[in-house]
C-alpha cells in the first residue's frame, strides 16, 4: 500500500496537481466569502485603511472589526502598504504601525514593490505571485538537493500546512523559508554573490532566517573553513545597513525584534486559527 502511494506521488503531474488543488480550494474558499475579491486575503483593517487611504486599492475588502480592535486587520496589509511606498519611489512610509516591529521586514514588500510599479492592482497580484512563485522555485531546488531516495519527502514541503497558512493570509513566513532554501542551493553551488543577496533578503523578510543560517555558520567554523565562515557572516551586512537606516529615519525605532522568537510554534498555531476563522466567517 505504502509503495503504491509513493509510486503515485513520484509522478510529477500528480504532485503539482495536488498543489494546485489545495491552493485553489483554499484561495476560492476565502474569496467566496467576499464576492471573490482578491484583496480579501490581504486583510486590510479599517483603522489602517483610513490612515493610509491614498495607498488603498479601489474596491478593497476592509475589515470593520469590533468596538475595541478598530478593525486592525492582519499583517498582509503591512507588506502591501510598505510595497506601495517602494513602488511609488518615495519615503512616505505607512502610518499607524510600530516601526520597531514591522519596518525591519522589508524583504517581501521589496519584491512586491517591483511588480507594483504598474499600479495598486499589480501590487495585489504581486502579493500572490511572489508567494507562490518563490515557493515553487524553492520546491524544485529542494528536490535537486535531495538524494534520489529522499526526493519523495519533498511532498511534505510542497503540501506543508505552514506554507499554506502563510499564503492564506499573504504574509512573509513562506517567502522567508523559500528564500532560505534558494540561498542554500546557491551556497552548495558556490554561487557566492547570489547566496549573499538571497540570504540577506530572507533575513529582511523575517528575522528567524538568522536562526536557520546559524548552523551553517557554525559548521564552517568547526570545519575551519574561514573564507566560507566570512561568506556566511557577510549575509548580515545588508540587514545591518537597513537597520541603520531605520534608526536614522524612525527616532522611536528599537532593535528588539529578536526577542519575539522564543515561541517558534506560535506562528503555526496562529495561522491554523486564522484559516479556520476565515473559512467559518460569513460576509457581513
Amino acid at each position: 500500500m505504502m509503495n503504491t502511494i509513493i509510486q503515485i506521488l513520484e509522478k510529477t503531474y500528480i504532485r503539482y496537481s495536488l498543489f494546485i488543488l489545495v491552493y485553489t480550494i483554499t484561495t476560492l474558499s476565502i474569496w467566496k466569502k467576499y464576492n471573490y475579491n482578491p484583496t480579501s486575503m490581504i486583510n486590510f483593517g479599517m483603522e489602517f485603511a483610513v490612515q493610509n487611504k491614498e495607498k488603498m486599492p479601489d474596491g478593497a475588502v476592509v475589515i470593520l472589526g469590533n468596538k475595541d480592535d478598530l478593525g486592525a486587520g492582519y499583517d498582509g496589509q503591512i507588506f502591501y502598504f510598505y510595497s506601495r511606498t517602494i513602488s511609488e519611489w518615495n519615503m512616505d512610509w505607512p502610518k499607524g504601525f510600530d516601526e520597531s516591529y514591522r519596518a525591519p521586514r522589508i524583504g517581501y514588500p521589496l519584491l512586491v514593490g517591483v511588480i507594483g510599479f504598474f499600479g495598486k492592482n499589480a501590487s495585489i497580484f504581486g502579493m500572490y505571485f511572489v508567494n507562490i512563485s518563490l515557493f515553487l522555485i524553492s520546491y524544485i531546488l529542494l528536490r535537486r538537493m535531495l538524494d534520489e531516495d529522499k526526493k519523495i519527502l519533498s511532498i511534505f514541503y510542497l503540501l506543508s500546512p505552514f506554507s499554506l497558512g502563510s499564503y492564506a493570509v499573504l504574509v512573509s513566513d513562506s517567502v522567508m523559508v523559500s528564500l532560505v532554501i534558494i540561498a542554500y542551493y546557491f551556497y552548495l553551488e558556490e554561487e557566492n554573490l547570489y547566496f549573499v543577496l538571497v540570504a540577506s533578503l530572507a533575513i529582511l523578510c523575517k528575522e528567524p532566517a538568522l536562526f536557520l543560517f546559524f548552523p551553517l555558520g557554525v559548521k564552517t567554523i568547526l570545519e575551519k573553513r574561514i573564507p566560507k565562515a566570512l561568506l556566511v557572516l557577510s549575509i548580515l551586512i545588508i540587514p545591518i545597513m537597513w537597520h541603520v537606516y531605520l534608526k536614522v529615519t524612525f527616532p522611536n525605532w528599537r532593535a528588539t525584534r529578536l526577542t519575539d522568537f522564543i515561541l517558534p510554534l506560535e506562528g503555526i498555531i496562529t495561522y491554523s486559527k486564522s484559516i479556520a476563522q476565515t473559512l467559518n466567517t460569513t460576509t457581513d
